[in-house]
């Protein structure tokens, strides 16, 4: 299996985890929303669970006066006991909101209880049981109380995007949570399933900005991991959906995510961080507007600002994607700086062993740094991963502004005696 190109959200894997004493406690509310348990008696309903969790944490991300842990480090505690204080203590946030969800027919119950990190007491709690069709006023009413509870002032622009949601019907929310489920999987054939739900979700609500935008990440998905002869042309489609999401409602997350990183990879860099940013007016809690602005900076050849930004990520979202230890990693690659770099490198590998991208770059530090037998055996190990990989066809993607990442790639495997193939 071959690398899943950075597109966001995407695929979340676990990267390295910095030790629980040094997660520092915010001053300003600090909170993590635990995974909400599925009690519906059907495994084929955890899409919802989790999908109650994660809007909860998009809405309670938009507050600037919170800081919320991302979805990635939360969903590491997923199915299993946790002891609330600890957990509090690992992520470094003084509050958690457990909770658990029963979707029967058209009837879903929903309980949620505020926890104090410290003592392990109850600061609110409460359960909901309502007509499926009262889940958005449901999701409004928790966070509000949580709002309420945490004595957290909020803006006049803040309290409107809360109470903003991309869809009211309710048919087309529950195929966008299984559309979203499929898409983090990051598969082929789960993100051609995704679109087909994503359509449904459309064809019930044409106004439906999320499934919009996740209509595009599904193309710049095809297109960043070479799925199909015509992945290229998959970029056609995402413009088309990404540009309609962020025409139908210009503060709506996803859109703004899809267009930012379509346009980082249409080589557009100035505008892509711009719509990036705009990502963080409206949800100043974004980790993926944090890792996309990495991103977006390397390609800019802004090493040390996208070191800035990926750190700052790294620190919010201990757990969050191990490909982003990459992109750290290629920042101080292109600084030269082989040790650090190789750490990365290696870091991620050690999360995900299936990766080419990370041997290939491992083997070319370790070709800078004077280890050439090491660095064959990196390069092997890209070539298990994937046996046609093309270094050329693979950098041809990326959309640095100037070509010192790729020169140097290529300089270290050649000091290490491995042939990448021709330019």
């Amino acid at each position: 299996m071959s690398d899943q190109v950075e597109t966001t959200s995407i695929k979340e894997t676990a990267a390295e985890t910095p030790p629980a004493q040094d997660a520092p406690i915010e001053e300003k509310p600090s909170i993590a929303v635990l995974p909400f348990d599925n009690m519906s008696g059907d495994e084929e309903q955890e899409y919802f669970a989790d999908g109650i969790t994660e809007d909860l944490i998009t809405d309670l991300s938009k507050i600037s006066g919170l800081l919320v842990i991302a979805r990635n480090s939360v969903f590491t505690y997923k199915g299993t006991a946790v002891n609330v204080p600890d957990v509090c203590r690992e992520l470094g946030v003084r509050w958690a909101l457990e909770g658990s969800v029963r979707k029967s027919g058209n009837r879903v119950r929903i309980t949620a209880q505020l926890i104090d990190g410290d003592t392990g007491g109850h600061l609110w709690a409460d359960r909901f049981d309502r007509n499926l069709d009262d889940i958005f006023a449901v999701q409004d009413e928790v966070t509000a109380e949580i709002v309420g509870a945490l004595k957290v002032k909020i803006s006049v622009d803040e309290q409107a995007r809360l109470s903003h949601h991309s869809t009211q019907n309710v048919q087309a929310y529950d195929n966008s949570l299984q559309a979203r489920e499929l898409i983090m999987g990051g598969t082929e054939s789960g993100v051609v399933k995704a679109r087909i739900l994503l359509q449904r979700g459309l064809d019930d609500d044409p106004e439906f900005v999320d499934a919009m935008g996740g209509m595009a990440f599904t193309y710049i998905m095809q297109f960043a991991s070479q799925w199909g002869e015509n992945h290229r042309g998959a970029l056609i489609e995402a413009e088309k959906w990404a540009l309609k999401a962020v025409e139908t409602d210009g503060n709506n997350i996803t859109g703004l995510m899809s267009l930012g990183v379509l346009r980082m990879w249409q080589s557009r860099l100035d505008e892509s961080k711009e719509v990036v940013s705009r990502v963080l007016e409206v949800s100043p809690n974004s980790m993926d507007a944090r890792r996309m602005l990495g991103n977006i900076e390397l390609f800019a050849c802004n090493y040390q600002v996208s070191i800035d930004w990926l750190e700052e990520w790294l620190r919010l979202d201990p757990h969050g994607p191990a490909l982003a230890l990459h992109t750290l990693g290629q920042a101080h690659f292109a600084l030269e700086n082989w040790g650090r770099a190789a750490e990365l490198f290696q870091s991620r590998i050690d999360q995900e062993p299936d990766t080419d991208s990370s041997y290939v770059f491992l083997a070319s530090t370790l070709g800078h740094m004077g280890q050439p037998e090491a660095a064959v055996r990196q390069w092997k190990q890209a070539l298990n991963v994937k046996p046609d990989y093309s270094l050329a066809e693979r950098t041809r993607l990326w959309p640095f502004k100037d070509s010192t990442v790729v020169d140097n790639v290529y300089a270290g495997l050649e000091k290490a005696g491995i042939d990448p193939g021709p330019r």
